[in-house]
């Protein structure tokens, strides 16, 4: 089972679209984010970590106490990515990296959202941290996400069709905010004692698209 949903707080804006033609059919790209040399417009949100999702909050978030910065020496397809550093210290953490544009509502109905994700060091050796993609809607921030994955030292891909979410029905035609959750995990998954360290994590090709 996963964490809880962030909801509130307003986000930078974010790039615009763009297609891709060829002999198949042509993809528009709502969202295209690859972070080869900087990861705006995306911050970390104290409204989607822990403690307290939801609400906002000081030194006690984990977002207030983790890292962002850019990794030029890692990536995929190409080197240049977003770098998280979080300090984990049990189950149930969760850390929310996110970009707000609530002024600038967007209508995703029909698209699907991907991403790449990498543990580069740490987490916990008892048990695999997890992450989503996820996405926010209205002026309620009603939360949608798709299906967790367990993080490796190999990248893994991370995918969200908005119509078939592994939890929540946001609006698609309101969207206001995208990003991913990292998650500690919990006892429902895991058993034994935890050992965790502070986790480094990279993100990249982070896209909103066309079927």
């Amino acid at each position: 089972m996963g964490g809880s949903g962030g909801t509130g707080g307003k986000g930078a804006g974010g790039s615009s679209g763009s297609s891709m033609g060829g002999s198949g059919p042509t993809v528009v790209y709502a969202r295209n984010y690859q972070f080869d040399s900087n990861f705006t417009p995306f911050s970390l949100s104290q409204y989607g970590s822990t403690p307290n999702i939801g609400s906002a909050g000081g030194p006690e978030k984990i977002s207030a106490q983790s890292t962002l910065a850019e990794d030029g020496s890692d990536g995929n397809p190409k080197k240049g990515s977003a770098k998280l550093i979080i300090p984990f210290t049990q189950y149930g953490e969760q850390l929310d990296f996110n970009s707000g544009f609530d002024a600038a509502r967007e209508d995703w109905t029909g698209y699907k959202a991907g991403a790449r994700i990498k543990l580069v060091s740490g987490g916990n050796s008892s048990c695999p941290l997890r992450a989503w993609i996820y996405i926010t809607a209205t002026s309620a921030y009603t939360f949608g996400r798709g299906t967790a994955v367990n993080l490796s030292t190999s990248w893994q891909d991370m995918t969200y069709d908005f119509a078939a979410p592994a939890e929540g029905v946001p609006d698609l035609t309101q969207a206001n905010q995208l990003g991913i959750q990292v998650y500690s995990n919990d006892t429902g998954n895991c058993s034994g004692n935890p050992n965790f360290s502070t986790a480094t994590v990279i993100i990249d090709d982070l896209q909103v698209h066309s079927p």
